[in-house]
């Protein structure tokens, strides 16, 4: 019985865990699009600082930075940095991210598909 009670304790802690890492990837991903559209070099740099101190997974730093580039319309950047997003990591750690991830990537692709044909 006491077995059973710590399994259940140990396994919600761990869906909480999951939800509030959720949770500051998408106020971060909310904070940096704010910034983007005020002063770009500081969103970048604060990307990059926050990279330096490992708080966040590559992954989602790199998903961060692809739908950063996305926005700027730097299709080729941000295809290098969503690809590099993409993964089983990014899945478990934020799912929504991930597909968010997976539609911007078709989305870049398009887009720089686009501009090639309209350049011959």
């Amino acid at each position: 019985m006491i077995l059973a009670v710590v399994l259940v304790a140990c396994s919600k802690q761990q869906g909480e865990d999951k939800a509030t890492s959720a949770d500051r990837y998408e106020t971060l991903r909310r904070d940096l699009a704010a910034m983007l559209g005020e002063n770009l070099d500081s969103a970048f740099i604060m990307l990059d600082s926050l990279e330096a101190t490992d708080q966040y997974p590559d992954c989602v730093i790199n998903l961060l930075r692809g739908n950063m580039y996305g926005q700027q319309m730097s299709l080729r950047f941000a295809e290098y940095y969503l690809r590099k997003a993409i993964c089983q990591e990014l899945h478990d750690e934020w799912p929504k991210g991930y597909y968010m991830g997976q539609y911007n990537l078709g989305l870049s692709l398009q887009l720089k598909s686009n501009l090639e044909e309209a350049r011959t």
